[in-house]
């Protein structure tokens, strides 16, 4: 399980580019890939996480 979420971490970080966000720091990429991969809901109160919510799918509580 650790490796899949290193590779789609490296996904998800990839389409941030891509569309022009840049991810501040690796731990808000790492949360929302296991977040999204194992379908948990995220509490929070940081607009970091709003384009992991807007363009992957993050599901947000």
């Amino acid at each position: 399980m650790r490796t899949n979420i290193i590779i789609d971490d490296t996904l998800m970080s990839d389409v941030l580019k891509v569309t022009g966000v840049k991810s501040k720091r690796a731990t808000r990429l790492m949360i929302s890939t296991f977040c999204t991969e194992n379908d948990f809901p995220l509490l929070h109160s940081d607009k970091d996480f709003q384009p992991f919510q807007q363009l992957l799918g993050l599901n947000v509580v």
